[in-house]
């Protein structure tokens, strides 16, 4: 809560919901914007202010980043729901597993792709369409700023397809990452806190690193595709 600017606010409190497996809804209850009760507060002489100019990118925060790569995954899905077909018979093919709307960690975002996976499941009318009749009223916004025509052009259908898997395989790899570097943080803390104690974290790390190593195979075998 004491961190000023909202959309890094917004991150963290979405993936400490997702550590500590509770509704985000939760932590909202306890924030300042919603009236509940409140932490600890900086003193506003100091507190950070945005730069006025952007950030080159980068220095864009993580967090940020991976946004931008759900958001763009989206764009392309809502264009071609059947690629999703593709791309899970991809992920399957590098021992990964298939597209799940938890791969999302913003909850408009997580909607969204269980929406496009739902235009799949049915068969009464084409899935394109069938996004465009059934999206809720709360995820109208998101996409007609989904369905907005794309900054460089729509792409070709090959390119589409490989700016969709190298997108997505690259937000994956963020989110193993972070993984990876959140287990050792932990691990180290509880080292300091007792030599003797025996870290949960050490199984879950080879885990992580193999779930890494495929994903980076897996982008490979996409640039040599191209």
């Amino acid at each position: 809560n004491d961190v000023p600017d909202a959309v890094e606010r917004d991150t963290y409190r979405q993936r400490l919901a997702r550590l500590l497996k509770i509704d985000e809804r939760a932590l909202q209850a306890i924030s300042p914007e919603s009236g509940g009760t409140s932490f600890r507060k900086i003193p506003p002489r100091t507190r950070q202010t945005r730069p006025e100019k952007p950030a080159p990118l980068h220095q864009i925060q993580p967090g940020k980043q991976a946004q931008e790569m759900e958001k763009h995954c989206l764009k392309l899905l809502v264009r071609n729901p059947e690629a999703l077909y593709t791309l899970d018979r991809h992920l399957q093919a590098n021992g990964l597993s298939r597209f799940a709307a938890q791969d999302f960690e913003y909850g408009a975002h997580q909607s969204m792709a269980a929406l496009i996976l739902q235009s799949l499941a049915q068969d009464q009318t084409e899935p394109k369409n069938y996004l465009q009749q059934a999206c809720p009223a709360d995820l109208q916004p998101l996409m007609e700023e989904l369905t907005q025509p794309l900054k460089y052009g729509e792409p070709a259908a090959n390119r589409h397809m490989e700016d969709l898997l190298r997108t997505f395989l690259l937000l994956r790899l963020t989110r193993v990452n972070e993984n990876i570097q959140q287990m050792r943080f932990l691990q180290q803390e509880l080292q300091e806190q007792s030599a003797s104690a025996v870290s949960p974290y050490l199984e879950l790390i080879p885990a992580y690193l193999q779930a890494r190593n495929r994903l980076e195979k897996a982008l490979a075998s996409v640039a040599e595709a191209e």
